[in-house]
């Protein structure tokens, strides 16, 4: 394949990857809507386990531990999947030494008084020093490290945003179900 075609290549795969991880972050957005919702129905919520405890205490108290397990569980992951990954580079085995440069890795060191406090931050590289880091023929590698990154966070959100779908999933049954069987069981 020729270079360009490589380079090409790279960039749209890139591309493919950035659009998807953005996919699944709206996609857990919307999960956090509907596991959000039980919030908004506590008092029945109470009511139900109430009546089924009440006359089914074992039954009771494991379709409550089950709810509240797996909604913890979709919230938990539906906010891991949010979050940002740190340092993804650690996770690559960099046997080229690639420096990343497509995303301007390590040009900045941002510590937690900065997210406190707007104070003065300088970059960590002057802009000559900074492009004499890059050298052309290195193009191909920094893109596949870039794209390997990336296929790393996608990965990684993709579990989560699978985990915390069904947990709440689950979460949604068991709370329906749960419903249900006070409406059979007391004729409401």
């Amino acid at each position: 394949m020729k270079k360009e075609k490589k380079i090409d290549f790279l960039i749209a795969s890139i591309n493919d990857i950035q659009s998807t991880t953005r996919a699944f972050d709206n996609k857990i957005i919307a999960i956090m809507v509907v596991i959000i919702f039980p919030l908004s129905q506590l008092k029945l919520l109470i009511s139900i386990y109430t009546k089924i405890i009440s006359d089914y205490q074992l039954i009771g108290i494991i379709g409550l531990s089950l709810f509240i397990i797996t909604w913890l569980l979709s919230l938990i992951f539906s906010f891991l999947c949010i979050l940002s990954i740190d340092n993804p580079s650690n996770k690559i085995n960099n046997d080229c030494n690639a420096k990343g440069i497509f995303y301007g890795t390590g040009l900045f060191r941002i510590d937690f008084k900065y997210l406190l406090f707007r104070k003065k931050i300088s970059s960590q590289k002057s802009i000559s020093a900074y492009a004499n880091k890059f050298k052309f023929k290195e193009l191909e590698k920094e893109l596949v490290y870039e794209q390997m990154k990336l296929a790393f966070i996608r990965d990684v959100k993709s579990k989560r945003q699978k985990t915390a779908l069904i947990s709440a999933f689950c979460s949604i049954m068991i709370g329906i179900l749960s419903w249900i069987f006070v409406l059979l069981k007391y004729n409401i």
